[in-house]
C-alpha cells in the first residue's frame, strides 16, 4: 500500500457509509489505497483480500457495489501494466445501492476472525477491556485460527481467562497480592500475539477438567459441619456459570 495511515476524513466518511462488515472492512482497506482527497487508488485485489481475511470474490463484489453507489469513481480503465484506477468520492452516494441484499446476505456475514473478536467482547468483564475489529488484530487471528479452527476453542479460553484472578490487576483489589504485575489486565492482542499463549490456556482448561475432585477427610468434614455448611460425598466444585455480559 502507498499509505503507511488511513486519512482519518476517508476513514470517517467510511464509517458512516450503510455497508455490511465484509464490505466495510474492504472499504477500510481501499481507502488506505487513497491519497488524502481520495485520488490515485490502484487496487491490488490479492492484497487487499489478504489483508481483510476474505476471498478475492468478496472484494470484487465490496468494489462492484461501492462503484454501482459512486463511492468509487472509475478514472482510468485497466491496461496491461496498470488495473483500473479509482477515486473515492461521497458527494453524490446512492444509500439504496449499498444497503446488503437478501441474497447477499451470507456473504456478509462475519468471517471466522470477526467472529472471534465478537464473542471475546461478549464474553469478558471490566476491567478487561474490549477489542475493535482492526485490519492488524485480525490477521494475527488469521494466523492463531490455523492452531485453533474453531470457535468454540476461542471461547472456552475467553470464559476461562475471564475468570483468572491474574489477569484482572489482582493488586488493586486486594493490597496483600505478591504476583509480580499485581496492576497487569489482559487484553486479546496479549493473547493472540503468539501461538504459544493461546494453546497453554487450553491446555490449563483439559488439565482442569481432568484434575481428581479432592478428597475430604474427617477433619474437613467435621470443619464444615462445625461452620453450618454441607459435605458432598465427591466433593466436586458448581460448574462455572459464565457472567451476564450487558448487550447495552
Amino acid at each position: 500500500m502507498n499509505k503507511d495511515t488511513m486519512s482519518h476524513a476517508l476513514t470517517a466518511q467510511v464509517f458512516g457509509l450503510s455497508l455490511g462488515p465484509v464490505d466495510k472492512l474492504v472499504a477500510l482497506a481501499i481507502a488506505d489505497y487513497a491519497e488524502p482527497d481520495g485520488s490515485g487508488i490502484h487496487l491490488d485485489m490479492d492484497a487487499v483480500a489478504k489483508l481483510c481475511c476474505v476471498s478475492k470474490h468478496a472484494v470484487h463484489k465490496t468494489v462492484e457495489r461501492l462503484v454501482d453507489a459512486g463511492v468509487l469513481v472509475v478514472v482510468a480503465p485497466a491496461s496491461e501494466d496498470k488495473p483500473t484506477e479509482h477515486r473515492m468520492s461521497f458527494e453524490n452516494v446512492k444509500d439504496d445501492k449499498l444497503r446488503p441484499l437478501d441474497k447477499n446476505a451470507k456473504e456478509n456475514e462475519p468471517t471466522k476472525e470477526q467472529q472471534v473478536i465478537h464473542v471475546w467482547n461478549e464474553i469478558v468483564t471490566p476491567p478487561i477491556p474490549k477489542a475493535g475489529v482492526l485490519v492488524d488484530r485480525l490477521r494475527k487471528i488469521a494466523l492463531r485460527l490455523k492452531q485453533i479452527p474453531d470457535v468454540h476453542s476461542w471461547r472456552r479460553i475467553f470464559h476461562y481467562v475471564n475468570r483468572q484472578d491474574w489477569c484482572r490487576a489482582p493488586g488493586r483489589s486486594n493490597p496483600d497480592y505478591r504476583g509480580e504485575h499485581p496492576g497487569w489486565i489482559i487484553t486479546l492482542d496479549w493473547l493472540i500475539a503468539n501461538d504459544t499463549r493461546p494453546a497453554r490456556m487450553l491446555e490449563r482448561i483439559e488439565g482442569e477438567a481432568k484434575a481428581p475432585p479432592p478428597k475430604l477427610t474427617k477433619r474437613s468434614i467435621a470443619a464444615m459441619n462445625r461452620q453450618g455448611g454441607t459435605a458432598s460425598t465427591d466433593n466436586r466444585p458448581p460448574p462455572y456459570t459464565p457472567p451476564m455480559v450487558n448487550d447495552d
